[in-house]
């Protein structure tokens, strides 16, 4: 939900926090924005192949596709807005590697994008676009992340979409991802999650699918084939407008009550213990656990633009502490003031049907982007920034889905699934795809769009090649490390690693 007006008073703050003084290296511009689900479990059946797919699209390769230097491929940097793709923001540039033989022959694409502690990479093989009739297209995608020296893994995910032999699409899909990535308070390698889905989609119709959810403590039961904390399945079946779901819980075989959602209408919250990255007055994570109570007034998630104030604290890096209260799954709508669901005190999200619409309990509001707190004791600043929002598909009543039937679960992928496919960063030159070339305040190239062909510095390299387009000294850095090549004593690009885990075999014992 998005307001005109915004009236924000913090402990009697002057704002004196100014961001654009604080270094670009700090955290507090490097933090990444995570775009997440609220139906998480439901939402991975159908992947997030489009939304890489997005940012494949953004970089405008058919305009840079086969780029080579003496047979070597080269790669082509990019600054693309990838919150429009609801994928992580970042200020650094994508760097993409496009081939494609002829106009008949299947699009291979790789995706890079190195930081200083992170590196993230990506594979497209495209048989055939997607389309309304089919929107899983025919391809091939692998998503990988890692933290950047050690190579800690961090997220995995392949996804595989097929035409079978009535026509129909199997789209299948698994994902792994470590609970850093989630709360970025969490150590790494403490726990992890572990999703699969299997969907079977009719063109022009619509489809049905099976997703399987296992969350691994690994101090308790390691993944892969220790016992899961917990493991579920959630089935599904859906036409253009509608989803009809339900899930079983993989221990007791208990099933929910099926539960009917839009695919169109949706809002968006922030998850008090976890959605936010609080920073100091040098532009650091806030680290431990503070506990600073502050005074607060802002907006809530009413349709009629309410606002409240109070109190709320500052608990930890990622999380600030406010009550809980019943909201309408279908547009955040309060259900009584600010209470919370009846029978459900304790609980975040049980759903309750009142009055015929489904509430769960959700964060009170939302501390906005920006916001700067300050501790009364001493007079502490600390910024606020909203890193993993979470979309909501409106619930609507079980009558939009009576047309749906849902179907008994599908076999789902393990952990094996995984390609694990070996890119090696490319060389590459200037920035030529810029979508903020116009944005001063989103473009951290400084308004940086050079022509491929062209040679800016005039040192006789054309600008896809020229690693320093400005600096007629300079041409080359192919591992990415800030020294040009001429000058580097070790010339070693970083290459990811991941444990594989294939002589193990996923825990398979729960009720499906």
């Amino acid at each position: 939900m998005r307001f005109l007006i915004w009236i924000l008073f913090l402990s009697c703050s002057l704002h004196a926090y100014d961001i654009n003084t604080i270094p670009k290296t700090k955290a507090v511009h490097l933090g990444a924005k995570i775009f997440l689900n609220h139906q998480f479990q439901l939402m991975v059946g159908f992947g997030r192949a489009k939304d890489y797919l997005c940012l494949f699209r953004k970089s405008d390769y058919t305009k840079y596709s086969n780029l080579e230097e003496s047979g070597a491929d080269i790669g082509f940097k990019t600054i693309i807005d990838a919150t429009e793709c609801g994928t992580t923001e970042l200020n650094t540039p994508w760097i993409f590697k496009s081939k494609q033989a002829t106009t008949e022959s299947n699009l291979e694409m790789e995706m890079f994008r190195t930081t200083t502690n992170t590196d993230t990479r990506a594979k497209l093989i495209l048989e055939e676009e997607t389309s309304i009739a089919n929107p899983y297209g025919v391809l091939t995608l692998d998503y990988n992340y890692v933290f950047g020296s050690d190579s800690a893994n961090q997220y995995n995910a392949t996804f595989e979409s097929k035409k079978l032999e009535s026509n129909d699409i199997e789209f299948k899909s698994s994902v792994w991802v470590d609970g850093h990535v989630i709360s970025g308070t969490n150590a790494i390698g403490a726990n992890c999650e572990f999703y699969s889905s299997n969907v079977i989609h009719t063109p022009n119709s619509g489809g049905r699918g099976s997703v399987t959810s296992m969350y691994f403590v690994n101090s308790v039961s390691a993944y892969p084939d220790g016992t899961p904390s917990t493991v579920s399945t959630t089935n599904f079946v859906y036409d253009d407008n509608y989803v009809r779901y339900k899930m079983i819980e993989g221990k007791t075989g208990s099933e929910t009550s099926d539960r009917c959602i839009s695919r169109s209408e949706s809002w968006s919250y922030i998850p008090a213990w976890f959605g936010y990255g609080i920073y100091d007055e040098n532009g650091d994570l806030v680290t431990g656990t503070p506990n600073i109570v502050v005074s607060y007034t802002g907006p809530i998630q009413t349709k009629n633009n309410e606002s409240w104030t109070g109190n709320i604290m500052i608990s930890s890096g990622s999380m600030i502490g406010m009550t809980y209260i019943c909201k309408k799954v279908k547009d955040g709508t309060h259900w009584s003031g600010n209470n919370v669901c009846p029978g459900t005190i304790g609980s975040p999200h049980i759903p309750v049907e009142i009055d015929g619409e489904i509430y769960e309990n959700f964060p009170l509001l939302d501390v906005l982007e920006g916001t700067v707190l300050t501790d009364p004791a001493n007079g502490n600043e600390y910024y606020v920034r909203q890193l993993r929002p979470r979309k909501v598909f409106s619930e609507v009543s079980m009558s939009n889905c009576s047309g749906l039937t849902i179907q008994a679960s599908l076999e789902t992928p393990d952990h094996k699934f995984f390609n694990y496919p070996v890119m090696s960063l490319p060389r590459s030159g200037a920035i030529l795809v810029n979508e903020f070339v116009t944005d001063s305040s989103r473009d951290f190239a400084f308004d940086k769009l050079w022509l491929k062909d062209s040679d800016s510095d005039s040192d006789g390299i054309v600008n896809y090649l020229d690693f320093y387009p400005s600096d007629s000294n300079k041409s080359r850095d192919d591992d990415y490390d800030g020294i040009d090549d001429a000058e580097d004593t070790e010339i070693s690009a970083f290459q990811q690693t991941w444990t594989k885990y294939l002589d193990k075999d996923l825990f398979s014992s729960y009720i499906k």
